[in-house]
Protein backbone atom coordinates (compact mmCIF):
# COMPACT_ATOMS: atom_id res chain seq x y z
CA UNK A 1 0.00 0.00 0.00
CA UNK A 2 2.97 2.70 0.78
CA UNK A 3 3.95 2.50 -3.11
CA UNK A 4 0.72 2.72 -4.26
CA UNK A 5 -2.22 4.16 -2.17
CA UNK A 6 -1.66 7.82 -0.58
CA UNK A 7 -1.29 8.24 3.22
CA UNK A 8 -5.10 9.11 3.85
CA UNK A 9 -5.97 6.01 1.50
CA UNK A 10 -3.69 3.19 3.72
CA UNK A 11 -5.07 5.01 7.08
CA UNK A 12 -8.40 4.59 6.11
CA UNK A 13 -7.82 0.34 4.48
CA UNK A 14 -5.80 -0.61 7.81
CA UNK A 15 -8.42 -1.00 10.34
CA UNK A 16 -10.24 -3.07 7.24
CA UNK A 17 -7.59 -5.48 6.64
CA UNK A 18 -6.91 -5.66 10.64
CA UNK A 19 -10.46 -6.15 11.44
CA UNK A 20 -10.49 -9.61 8.61
CA UNK A 21 -7.94 -11.22 10.59
CA UNK A 22 -9.20 -10.08 14.04
CA UNK A 23 -9.47 -13.01 16.75
CA UNK A 24 -7.67 -15.82 13.72
CA UNK A 25 -4.46 -16.81 15.00
CA UNK A 26 -1.67 -17.95 12.62
CA UNK A 27 1.15 -20.08 12.97
CA UNK A 28 3.56 -17.31 12.72
CA UNK A 29 1.95 -15.80 15.67
CA UNK A 30 3.80 -18.78 17.77
CA UNK A 31 7.39 -17.21 16.96
CA UNK A 32 7.01 -14.53 19.59
CA UNK A 33 7.04 -16.95 22.15
CA UNK A 34 10.27 -18.33 21.39
CA UNK A 35 13.38 -18.12 22.90
CA UNK A 36 15.95 -15.34 22.27
CA UNK A 37 19.78 -15.12 23.10
CA UNK A 38 20.82 -12.01 24.48
CA UNK A 39 24.08 -12.78 22.87
CA UNK A 40 22.62 -13.54 19.68
CA UNK A 41 24.43 -10.78 17.56
CA UNK A 42 27.46 -11.75 19.24
CA UNK A 43 27.24 -15.04 18.18
CA UNK A 44 25.98 -13.67 14.41
CA UNK A 45 28.75 -11.21 14.12
CA UNK A 46 31.39 -13.79 15.13
CA UNK A 47 30.19 -16.41 12.55
CA UNK A 48 29.56 -13.96 9.69
CA UNK A 49 32.86 -12.10 10.52
CA UNK A 50 31.51 -8.94 10.83
CA UNK A 51 33.47 -5.59 11.12
CA UNK A 52 30.69 -3.77 12.61
CA UNK A 53 28.12 -4.99 15.10
CA UNK A 54 24.57 -6.04 13.81
CA UNK A 55 21.59 -4.60 14.44
CA UNK A 56 17.76 -5.82 13.63
CA UNK A 57 14.46 -4.54 13.11
CA UNK A 58 11.24 -5.88 12.83
CA UNK A 59 8.46 -4.73 10.77
CA UNK A 60 5.08 -5.54 9.18
CA UNK A 61 3.89 -4.57 5.54
CA UNK A 62 0.52 -5.34 4.39
CA UNK A 63 0.64 -5.96 0.13
CA UNK A 64 -2.67 -7.01 -1.22
CA UNK A 65 -2.83 -10.94 -2.65
CA UNK A 66 -2.90 -9.61 -5.90
CA UNK A 67 0.08 -7.63 -5.29
CA UNK A 68 2.55 -9.94 -3.93
CA UNK A 69 3.86 -11.58 -6.76
CA UNK A 70 5.04 -8.31 -8.16
CA UNK A 71 6.68 -7.38 -4.80
CA UNK A 72 8.10 -9.99 -4.00
CA UNK A 73 9.67 -9.81 -7.67
CA UNK A 74 10.71 -6.34 -6.80
CA UNK A 75 12.51 -7.04 -3.80
CA UNK A 76 14.32 -10.18 -5.25
CA UNK A 77 15.50 -7.27 -8.05
CA UNK A 78 16.61 -4.91 -4.84
CA UNK A 79 18.22 -7.47 -3.13
CA UNK A 80 20.28 -9.09 -5.85
CA UNK A 81 21.64 -5.43 -6.95
CA UNK A 82 22.35 -4.15 -3.19
CA UNK A 83 23.81 -7.40 -3.15
CA UNK A 84 21.19 -7.77 0.02
CA UNK A 85 21.34 -10.41 2.92
CA UNK A 86 18.55 -12.20 4.19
Amino acid sequence: MARTCSPRARLKNMPVNYQGTQGKRYWSDLQQFSGYRNDFHEVVDRRMKAQQRATEIITEIFIPRPLLPDFMEQARQDFRKSKGSV
